[in-house]
Formats: structure tokens, sequence, C-alpha cells
């Protein structure tokens, strides 16, 4: 087993310190990126790296929050 799948694995079993680090880490991305894409807004709202973005963000999120 990698560490990846390691931290996978502990997340999945509650590891609260993991769970807390993780969303401390995950609340800054998010913001940051609310930031760039409303200043970029709506020029960029189309744009195939804002998609890829969100779509990574919401990704995250659902693993982070499932």
């Amino acid at each position: 087993m990698d560490r990846n799948e390691q931290i996978i694995e502990q997340y999945r079993q509650g590891d609260s310190e993991l769970r807390l680090y993780m969303f401390l880490s995950y609340v800054p991305l998010r913001d940051r990126f609310m930031q760039i894409s409303s200043a970029a807004a709506p020029k960029a709202e189309g744009h195939p790296t804002v998609l890829r973005l969100r779509l990574w963000l919401e990704r995250l999120r659902s693993f982070l929050f499932f």
C-alpha cells in the first residue's frame, strides 16, 4: 500500500485529525478559487480551465464530506 492509499484508508476509517487537516486544506482552496472565478466572471465562465477547476473542487468536496 503506497502513502496515498494509506491516507485514503485512514480518512475512510474516520481519523479525526486527518479529517480536520483535509478540511482546513480544502477551505482556503475553495475560497481562493471563488475569488479568482468571481473576479474573472463572466468572461471566463465557460473557459475549460475554470470548468476543470470547478469539477476538481467538487470531486474533492464530495470525497472529504462523503
